[in-house]
Parts: C-alpha cells; structure tokens; sequence
C-alpha cells in the first residue's frame, strides 16, 4: 500500500474556499474513480491556516502514477491555482511525497 502526502499553500485566507472548491469539482472523488485510489482526504492545518493537506491511499505504484499523468489532473490545475500562493503553483510535475507502506494495523 502506498500513501501520498501533498501540502497546498493557498492565498491568505482561501482555505475554505480551497476546500469548497475541491468539493465542487470534485477532485477525490474524481482520484478515487478515475485510477484506483483507495481513499483520499483534504485537510485544513491548525497551526498554519493558508496550508491544506491531501493524503490518499493507493494499491501500488502504477495506480499513483495514472493519477500523476491523468489528463483530469491537467484540466483541474486552473481551478486549483486561482486559489494558491503564486509561489507554489500546481503544474503536470507537481507531486506529492508517496511513501510505501512498511507495516500497518487495520482502521478499526
């Protein structure tokens, strides 16, 4: 199992927005249909209000990387980067930090 981990700097203040906008548009669900992703959430950072936080499960590499050259990520990015910093814009090589899984005990 693999997970990835991406952290989104949105503009001042446009972290609920950054949130309502992944709803709308639907980016997980479109992760988890369009490729094989197990599960993925967006979180809001306590300590650093203008950060969210994307994580998603994946079964294996493969999956990951459909997602990473999906063409939904390309047609998505314009609506993700009107609500970022300019200094971290989301582009076809943006990528999260993927991790293997070494052990893990099941969600109860």
């Amino acid at each position: 199992m693999y997970r990835s981990m991406l952290y989104l700097h949105v503009k001042p203040g446009q972290a609920d927005a950054a949130i309502e906008w992944y709803k709308e548009a639907r980016v997980l669900e479109k992760a988890v249909e369009a490729v094989g992703c197990v599960s993925t959430e967006i979180y809001k950072l306590p300590d650093e209000p203008d950060t969210l936080f994307v994580t998603a499960y994946w079964k294996n590499f493969e999956d990951y990387q459909r997602w990473v050259d999906h063409p939904l990520r390309k047609e998505l990015a314009p609506g993700v980067n009107a609500l970022l910093d300019e200094t971290h814009e989301f582009n076809e090589k943006s990528k999260g930090l993927l991790l293997e899984s070494g052990h893990a005990a099941p969600i109860i």
